[in-house]
């Protein structure tokens, strides 16, 4: 498994896809169609994982794989294979990612494309759960962190202002990119914030 920092990886998603000259979405843009599927509604053969750090639970594929090496980072990555979290080293790529940050919700839905590092290929206002969200889709160029085609997919969810990312990443050469765009979609429906 390729290694990245996974803080670096969130912001990274964001902050090259979100500073740079490009195309914006509106602050005043409306909604698009609200996201299938009953939110909080854990799929059939799933587990949920609770962090009461960042005080969310999310669901994932039961035959997956979580680890971490602090209570605040519980429920934060999610594989097929197991994996380990390297002491004072970088994060592992993960299928499903869930992270808490501290960015404004409002100014990443708004923040311009940085066609150096990433194509947007798809940055559409959404809802889930009844808040408003982002789903989102890019391509690394390979002008920054990430080899050239790494592809990452997911949400940013309003929580109170700020954005909660659910996501997968996947770098180029791995089949299974479909199938980690499944999970992320119904894994963020089982998202819940206490």
């Amino acid at each position: 498994m390729r290694r990245i920092p996974l803080a670096l990886a969130t912001a990274a998603t964001f902050a090259c896809a979100l500073t740079a000259p490009g195309v914006a979405v509106a602050a005043s843009a409306a909604p698009a169609q609200a996201t299938t599927g009953s939110a909080h509604k854990q799929p059939e053969g799933w587990r949920r994982c609770n962090n009461a750090y960042h005080r969310f639970s999310i669901g994932y594929p039961r035959l997956w794989h979580t680890t971490q090496l602090r209570a605040a980072d519980k429920c934060r990555q999610f594989d097929r294979e197991p994996f380990t979290v390297p002491e004072a080293s970088e994060y592992p790529i993960t299928a499903l990612n869930a992270v808490a940050t501290t960015a404004v919700f409002s100014e990443l839905v708004q923040s311009p494309n940085n066609p150096e590092f990433e194509e947007r290929l798809l940055w559409q206002p959404t809802w889930v759960g009844g808040r408003g969200a982002l789903r989102y889709e890019t391509v690394s160029t390979g002008g920054g962190l990430y080899e050239k085609g790494t592809r990452t997919y997911g949400y940013a969810v309003n929580r109170n202002g700020t954005a909660f990312l659910v996501f997968t990443m996947t770098p180029p050469g791995d089949n299974r990119y479909a199938q980690n765009k499944a999970v992320v979609d119904r894994a963020v429906h089982t998202l819940r914030f206490r």
